[in-house]
C-alpha cells in the first residue's frame, strides 16, 4: 500500500510540474471569461434595433389591446384582411414576424 501512495505522488508531481499544466491553470479561466464577454457583446449588437411585428386578431379585438409597442417591439395591427393576405403583407413589408390570433370554432369572425 505504501508503494501505491508513492506512485500516486510521483505521477501527481509530474503532471503538476508540467509547463502546460501551469499555463492552462491561469489561461483557462481567462478563456471562459472571454467567451462569456463575447456572447454578451454579440447579444447587445442585435438588441439595438426595433422589431416591427404585425398582429392579425380575428377575435373581434379581444386580445389585440394586450400588445403595447415599446422601444424594442413595434406592433402593427392588421384589420379586415384574411390570414393569407396578412402573411403576404408581412413578408412584403419585411416585418420581423406575424402574430395570428384566430377565432374559436364557435366564435364568428368578420372575415
Amino acid at each position: 500500500m505504501d508503494k501505491l501512495w508513492l506512485i500516486i505522488k510521483r505521477e501527481y508531481l509530474n503532471k503538476v510540474r508540467n509547463r502546460t499544466f501551469i499555463i492552462m491553470t491561469f489561461v483557462s479561466p481567462l478563456i471562459f471569461v472571454g467567451v462569456a464577454l463575447l456572447i454578451g457583446w454579440l447579444t447587445s449588437i442585435n438588441s439595438d434595433t426595433s422589431r416591427k411585428i404585425a398582429i392579425l386578431d380575428q377575435t373581434e379585438d379581444n386580445y389585440i389591446s394586450l400588445f403595447e409597442s415599446n422601444e424594442r417591439n413595434e406592433y402593427i395591427k392588421l384589420n379586415g384582411i384574411s390570414k393569407e393576405a396578412a402573411i403576404t403583407a408581412s413578408k412584403e413589408a419585411d416585418y420581423y414576424g406575424l402574430i395570428l390570433i384566430e377565432a374559436q370554432k364557435g366564435q364568428l369572425a368578420d372575415l
